[in-house]
């Protein structure tokens, strides 16, 4: 039997026992599993090189992370239609779109469709 770290595994009463008596928390759990490498059929450790390299990851998606801060997606269904940094003015403008609720974002876009119909009849 091989290990799958990513299998949704079952917590036994004895085993939230021992988590309790050894400091471990129930939700850190998954992490531990997924990080985990393989030192026999039944058994995962936590290696100093896992958390090396698991730390290196979340590091480098930190990173990314304040990279993109304030970055705009636009969908269309399940398509990416483009990404971009907004400047602070449409930022604002979308943020108070966003506290008008769907209504004032419906009546936006029924505008931005009137916008589109007037150009192509140009």
């Amino acid at each position: 039997m091989t290990l799958d770290p990513t299998h949704d595994w079952e917590l036994s009463d004895h085993g939230a026992e021992r988590l309790q008596q050894r400091g471990v928390r129930e939700t850190e759990l998954p992490l531990l599993l997924h990080c985990s490498t393989p030192v026999d059929e039944h058994v995962l450790q936590l290696m100093d090189a896992d958390v090396d390299r698991e730390v290196a990851q979340r590091k480098r998606e930190i990173e990314a992370l304040e990279r993109l801060r304030g970055c705009q997606v636009v969908l269309n269904g399940e398509a990416v239609v483009t990404v971009y940094h907004p400047t602070k003015r449409r930022m604002k403008r979308n943020l108070r779109r966003q506290r008008a609720g769907p209504h004032r974002a419906s009546q936006d876009k029924v505008r931005c469709d009137q916008r589109e119909s007037a150009s192509e009849k140009l």
